[in-house]
């Protein structure tokens, strides 16, 4: 019985994938708009060229309008992430936000699920 479990898990999981997927393809053809040059491709605290705890640990700073002011620690990491190894070529960027919203899916569904 809990192999059963395991496939309806799984199956749940990949119809989650796949959904996602034809919602989020359109992107992967985008282009950097709206506040992504003052962010990401201005933000020279961001561009790590090495990833060592000191280069990470300054991401977390790296705000466009005031340099070391801690906002969006989080997002920040991932752009700096994304830089290091994707540099200007935005389809990395979108294809590591999809992995990033399908994992908040399955967190977002579990959740509910321990709630119930």
């Amino acid at each position: 019985m809990n192999n059963h479990n395991n496939i309806g898990a799984f199956s749940l999981y990949f119809s989650f994938f796949i959904l996602l997927l034809i919602a989020y393809i359109p992107s992967f053809q985008g282009d950097w708009h709206f506040d992504d040059l003052p962010n990401i491709l201005e933000n020279t605290p961001l561009h790590l060229t090495e990833l060592t705890p000191q280069s990470l640990k300054r991401t977390f700073f790296a705000y466009p309008e005031s340099e070391g002011t801690f906002l969006r620690p989080v997002s920040n990491l991932s752009f700096a992430l994304n830089w290091f190894f994707h540099q200007e070529k935005v389809f990395g960027y979108h294809l590591v936000n999809f992995f990033i919203h399908f994992l908040t899916t399955v967190f977002l569904f579990k959740s509910c699920l321990l709630l119930l």
